[in-house]
């Protein structure tokens, strides 16, 4: 953060990933902080950056206050130059303040529990036991049912599911931190003990997790501004189990934090101080963690996709999971909400894409509600964009298909053609040769005895032709490539050709002999 506050109201605006941190003390000097500041610094959680909004009208520290339901920030009481009674209001929308009723009476190190539009202001560093009402719808107060007991510097925390609120921690006196907790019946309008937190604390940070736990961090052991022993200790409290568990440490100690819990399940725990300083410092913890999927980001027409959410809690039972979805095309046409409701774990459920939903680019907005023993959880909204193709008619497919087996028989009976031709082609080849080979053996027949061995020599290749021609036949009945057929022919015409020269050259040498 840009600033160093302890003693601020801080608040959450989930929906705009925001945090408000306002008013408070500044630095620390002479036992107490340097100055009270009219600061209100915005804390941006994705990002990290933050920056300054509207100043109040009068800084305070050590009040109390919360976010309505109308984007609202209000702010009760607190300590200034002295203890005040304002009531101050905060427009998000418009980064403006204006202020309502005052309360009753001054009050300082007050806790506050927001049930819209009733705001419980309880404790109190002036009139301990005192809980007053504000409605901010008629901009009025009323009494509510006091503490059982004095408390000041205690965190006050709203759980819906247990239809309740407990004051935990805090003091009766400066010097010492207690570790007692009271819960609050609203149906009974009573108050009750519940077991005690693992470490008692003064100014420690409380809030209600998403998963309906209430967590618990930092203080100290002395309610003083600047004084005592500053805690790390964390830890978390079931409202359905009525039991502790103790977390791990703060990175830092301090006390006089706030701690918020955003809707995505991150919990934050911003400033304070510890005995020598003012802090900026941010950490955040995870208990709860919900991812939204789908099993492909393209779809077609009268396909369907799935769609999912993994939910990973650290301490919570998931026994229940909701869903309602709806798809905007990219002309800003929406189609029709859908709702179903799952069993616990993991949930997975199947979206038909109608043939009549046209092609083009989407948003699936989906609205998850997951349910534990401690309450429900609304997952923030998951926008995943998809494409929608066009299907191919089953007529179209049909005719695609009958045009493909249509070129396939061309090409068959294109190949069925060319072997013929091949065929007729060897079968004159083999005709041609034969012919020769008979012309041979006659001239061989008609040759003088005398060159006798000569002849059987020429009758021995001539026989070698022969076996050669037959192979070839058999060759050509099984359909041998036609290039290698052609080669073939090529070499057994150019032996005949070898041949009849000799033949020629030895009647010549046997005229000769013969004169």
């Amino acid at each position: 953060m840009i600033d160093d506050q302890a003693q601020a109201v801080v608040v959450a605006d989930s929906e705009a990933g925001n945090v408000y941190i306002i008013g408070g003390g500044v630095g620390v000097g002479g036992g107490s902080y340097a100055f009270v500041t009219s600061n209100v610094t915005v804390y941006n959680v994705e990002t990290g950056a933050s920056w300054h909004a509207a100043y109040m009208p009068q800084g305070v520290r050590a009040a109390s206050g919360g976010l309505g339901e109308d984007g609202r920030i209000y702010v009760f009481s607190g300590y200034n130059s002295s203890l005040v009674t304002t009531t101050q209001i905060y427009d998000i929308a418009t980064d403006t303040w204006t202020t309502g009723t005052s309360m009753p009476s001054a009050q300082g190190f007050t806790s506050c529990a927001v049930i819209w539009p009733y705001f419980y202001v309880m404790g109190g560093s002036s009139f301990y036991t005192t809980v007053e009402i504000y409605d901010a719808i008629s901009d009025s107060w009323s009494g509510g049912v006091a503490l059982p007991v004095n408390r000041w510097a205690g965190q006050a925390v709203y759980c819906p599911n247990d239809n309740s609120i407990f004051y935990i921690g805090g003091t009766d006196s400066w010097s010492n931190a207690l570790d007692t907790v009271y819960r609050f019946d609203l149906g009974l309008s009573s108050w009750s003990p519940v077991n005690s937190m693992p470490t008692a604390s003064d100014g420690p940070g409380a809030v209600l997790g998403m998963d309906g736990m209430i967590y618990v961090a930092g203080g100290s052991d002395q309610a003083w501004n600047v004084l005592g022993n500053v805690l790390n200790a964390s830890s978390y409290y079931c409202p359905t189990n009525d039991t502790w568990t103790t977390l791990q440490n703060l990175s830092e100690s301090r006390k006089y934090l706030g701690v918020v819990s955003m809707q995505d399940g991150l919990i934050l725990a911003l400033g304070g101080n510890n005995l020598t300083t003012t802090t900026p410092f941010v950490e955040s913890i995870r208990p709860i963690e919900a991812i939204t999927s789908v099993s492909s980001t393209t779809i077609a027409q009268g396909s369907s996709v799935m769609l999912n959410l993994d939910v990973e809690t650290a301490f919570a039972t998931q026994t229940s999971t909701m869903v309602s979805y709806y798809l905007i095309s990219d002309t800003g046409i929406a189609y029709p909400w859908n709702f179903q409701q799952f069993v616990a774990g993991d949930a997975s459920i199947s979206i038909f894409i109608s043939e009549a939903m046209p092609a083009g680019q989407y948003e699936l907005h989906a609205f998850w509600m997951v349910g534990f023993e401690t309450g429900d959880w609304n997952v923030p909204e998951a926008v995943i964009a998809i494409t929608i193709e066009a299907t191919i008619p089953l007529s179209q497919k049909i005719s695609d298909l009958q045009s493909d087996i249509s070129d396939l028989q061309a090409q068959l009976t294109a190949a069925q053609d060319q072997i013929a031709k091949l065929n007729a082609s060897d079968s004159q080849k083999i005709a041609d040769l034969e012919s020769q080979i008979a012309d041979l053996q006659d001239a061989l027949n008609g040759m003088n005895a005398s060159s006798s061995q000569d002849i059987s020599g020429l009758q021995d290749q001539v026989q070698a032709l022969q076996d050669k021609l037959d192979a070839l036949q058999t060759t050509t009945g099984t359909a041998k490539d036609s290039a290698s057929s052609a080669n073939m022919f090529a070499m057994i015409g150019m032996f005949v050709a070898i041949i009849v020269l000799v033949l020629v050259i030895i009647s010549m040498m046997m005229s000769r002999s013969k004169k």
